[in-house]
């Protein structure tokens, strides 16, 4: 082929210009017998030195299947198969035979290891084509920022074409500045950082603030001790915000499930006159049905957690009439009867249930879209369950006020509670209300 027809060398050829004078088979070697701080440097250098099959290679080690040969400590990729390994070499991958399990060591790791695993396996990503696989790259680079993880970036950002890519590239960087660059670059740092509240910044921040004295006589070190201290204080201020706003937020999630028991509790005693000792029992009757349903569906956690909701409301408002027939008809009018009886009948619901249920816990699973965080920034993230529970109590809340002022049975309700004796004479049928 002509020149114009001839191939650059990939990033992933032996033969390219960055890997010529690297030693990737010794350096591959040498994993056998090495110690924790030298795999994470032969980590690094595979990353920067990569060929062929360097990600399937750093894949086996990540996963514990890299072996050494006790005989010779050569390096092979293993897969269990009884008492052997199928072997495979760790620079073409190619099958090496089989081989008894007792005659390698496992190459170890731990979690630091798996970290700069896991950045070496990102910075490998960032030659994919698609934007949001370099992207997820060098956000994972940047958990795990050091200076080959910063020079990876820098060597790449030329070629990046998408606008994301790059801004976070020029944040990680920016932030390895903080502890490696000159003042003229940890001050321009600063300033590109002005606006992030990330926990990296804020403890690199911090640990300038520790290593340059506050009386020092060296004026640029004494104007980047001030912007670090700037920023820190910023960074503070904003924590302490969003620190009230999570507070706040605990509280009306928490607050919301005693508004519904609160409600239950104020109609009850507002139209029939009973104080229900046994009302929290018809919550726990609730919580119950939700763990049955999930028992009978288990395939379906978020239908049967939204198919419990009208079940729970059946259970407990059949077993809630059931109560009313039985005991609480033949007491309207002697209040302090009623208390003790409705407190009987918890006693009983409570043991019933420990019959039923055994004394242990029985837990509601959580599905997909009620779990895990919805992080609105570095500093400020809500647990989506407790979105999911104060959205609905809002919303039962909203319904009965609806109910309570538009419709016929609201109007009962409210004519009962305030007058009984008239409300009857009107014609309203106060038993079955």
């Amino acid at each position: 082929a002509g020149d114009d027809d001839a191939a650059a060398p990939s990033a992933t050829d032996d033969t390219a210009p960055e890997n010529e004078g690297f030693d990737y088979a010794g350096t591959v070697a040498a994993l056998g017998e090495a110690n924790y701080p030298e795999k994470r440097r032969i980590v690094s250098a595979l990353a920067s030195h990569p060929q062929a099959h360097t990600a399937e290679l750093l894949a086996a080690f990540a996963d514990n299947r890299l072996v050494a040969r006790e005989s010779d400590g050569k390096v092979f990729v293993a897969e269990e198969n009884g008492n052997d390994y199928d072997l495979r070499d760790p620079i073409t991958f190619e099958a090496a035979g089989r081989a008894s399990t007792r005659d390698f060591d496992p190459v170890r790791t731990n979690i630091g290891l798996r970290q700069n695993i896991g950045a070496a396996q990102a910075q490998l990503k960032l030659s994919a084509e698609d934007a949001a696989t370099r992207l997820a790259a060098v956000e994972t680079m940047s958990e795990k920022l050091d200076d080959n993880a910063a020079d990876a970036m820098r060597a790449h950002r030329p070629a990046e074409t998408d606008e994301d890519v790059l801004e976070a590239i020029d944040r990680a960087l920016a932030i390895n500045d903080l502890n490696t660059g000159d003042n003229a670059a940890k001050l321009a740092a600063i300033e590109r950082l002005s606006d992030d509240n990330s926990q990296m910044v804020y403890n690199r921040l911090k640990n300038m603030l520790i290593l340059i004295p506050e009386d020092t006589a060296d004026a640029d070190q004494a104007r980047l001790r001030a912007a670090a201290a700037e920023q820190v204080e910023r960074i503070d201020w904003w924590r302490t915000v969003y620190d009230y706003l999570e507070t706040l937020f605990f509280g009306l999630s928490l607050g919301s499930i005693l508004v519904l028991a609160g409600i239950g509790l104020a109609i009850t005693f507002g139209v029939m006159g009973v104080i229900n000792m046994a009302h929290g029992e018809l919550i726990m009757l609730g919580a119950y049905t939700a763990f049955v349903m999930q028992q009978l569906l288990p395939g379906h956690i978020g239908l049967a957690l939204v198919l419990a909701v009208p079940a729970a409301f059946i259970v407990s408002g059949l077993v809630g009439i059931l109560i009313e027939r039985s005991i609480v008809q033949w007491l309207y009018g002697r209040p302090l009867e009623t208390l003790l009886a409705t407190f009987g009948v918890s006693l009983f619901l409570q043991q019933l249930v420990r019959s039923v249920f055994t004394p242990l816990n029985r837990s509601v699973a959580s599905p997909e879209w009620m779990s895990g965080l919805i992080r609105f920034n570095d500093l400020f993230a809500l647990t989506a369950n407790r979105l999911v529970i104060l959205a609905f109590s809002m919303a039962v809340f909203a319904a009965l006020i609806l109910v309570m002022q538009k419709t016929s049975l609201g109007l009962k309700v409210r004519a009962v509670s305030q007058n009984r004796d008239m409300a009857r004479a009107m014609g309203i049928r106060t038993q079955r209300l």
